[in-house]
């Protein structure tokens, strides 16, 4: 165990990084591994000048933990074997037209309103200009749902200009971690002795989800705890594949996803990704950022503004990880961009989970907190 990054005795991040950087470069993966990427186009340069809260805030902070590579991942990256499902399709109410704006509407997101069609189905329709969007996961979920995947949000079929899915009343992972804010509703102590306790399996199965996406050719662009809902048996499903990239082809997407567009300078561009470089290190990037509020509790750099993280993400500033158990090294290695495919990562869980120490609260402060970067500014 390391001792805290914002203490002066942690090794210097960049020695570690040289060393994994090595060490990755040496480690062969099979195909189905390598980054799903389009043409490339090199990301905004920093705008010169920084807000006066940043220099103020960031001039103690400290870097990501020592970390320690693995050297030979017990667990392979090759795509398991999935078998189609034998399963009867299941059915929903062919309703008319007309009848859609009688349907309460119980959520929306940036793409599409979240209509409940009978107690078990919901129908997401296009907001206005992204109809787009939901082709593309129309598209996505026509090629993953064949399979039934346990940890992918079922797609039951099309209705007039919707699509059919799931539905799940327990809600996302999000409100688990942080309540109802939309409401004025704050986290109950169900869902923190809920989350306290089935932690570590939801952080495998979104693993497995996400290697899952990966092994059919699909990046989801948008992992996060909003988008991965929890089931009555407490188990994650993930969902909201409007903006993600399949077979590397990058739709004209009006919705914004991934670090790329989380940490854009430039507010006016309209390329919405076009000629990007999406990969799939972007999904296990976000999933750092999933494991970080499930055991933290916080969302990452909390109340910065916009400005403000994206000076944060280049200069690679990152909460303190301190006091979370060991799952604070596999969070570390997300951020870093050391895992080469989920397959590692999952390895890493299973270390987590053997070792018993990953269901820390996460409540302990690190040593040298005031220093700690972003460490008072998330709710």
């Amino acid at each position: 165990m390391s001792e805290c990054p914002c203490a002066p005795a942690c090794t210097p991040m960049d020695e570690h990084m040289e060393q994994s950087q090595g060490l990755l470069s040496n480690t062969a993966r099979p195909s189905l591994c390598r980054m799903l990427t389009t043409p490339a186009r090199a990301p905004t340069p920093v705008r010169p000048g920084l807000p006066r809260r940043i220099r103020r805030s960031i001039s103690t902070g400290g870097a990501l933990p020592c970390l320690i590579p693995t050297e030979s991942p017990s667990r392979a990256c090759s795509p398991a074997t999935v078998r189609r499902s034998s399963a009867p399709p299941e059915t929903y109410p062919d309703i008319p037209e007309s009848d859609l704006p009688e349907l309460p509407v119980i959520g929306a997101g940036q793409s599409g309103n979240i209509l409940l069609l009978t107690p078990v189905t919901v129908l997401k329709m296009p907001m206005p200009d992204h109809n787009v969007d939901l082709e593309n996961e129309y598209e996505i979920y026509s090629r993953i749902s064949v399979f039934k995947h346990p940890n992918m949000l079922h797609f039951l079929g099309i209705l007039h200009t919707g699509i059919v899915l799931h539905y799940h009343p327990l809600g996302s992972l999000r409100i688990f971690i942080h309540g109802t804010d939309d409401a004025g509703l704050g986290v109950t102590d169900e869902h923190i002795d809920k989350l306290a306790q089935h932690k570590m399996k939801w952080a495998q199965q979104i693993a497995d989800g996400v290697q899952f996406l990966h092994q059919n050719g699909i990046v989801h662009c948008d992992t996060s705890s909003a988008n991965t809902l929890i089931t009555s048996t407490y188990d994650v499903v993930l969902c909201d594949f409007s903006s993600s990239i399949m077979d590397g082809v990058t739709k004209k997407s009006k919705t914004r996803c991934t670090r790329w567009f989380k940490f854009i300078e430039n507010d006016d561009d309209d390329g919405y990704g076009i000629g990007f470089q999406f990969t799939i290190q972007d999904d296990m990037w976000a999933i750092g950022n999933v494991y970080y509020e499930m055991w933290a509790r916080k969302q990452l750099w909390g109340t910065f503004s916009d400005a403000e993280q994206v000076w944060l993400y280049k200069q690679k500033k990152w909460p303190c990880l301190e006091g979370l158990g060991h799952i604070e090294n596999v969070i570390a290695k997300c951020w870093a961009d050391q895992y080469g495919c989920a397959g590692e990562l999952l390895t890493d869980l299973s270390e987590v989970a053997d070792s018993g120490y990953s269901q820390e609260n996460g409540s302990t402060p690190c040593v040298g907190e005031k220093k700690c970067i972003a460490w008072d500014a998330v709710d």
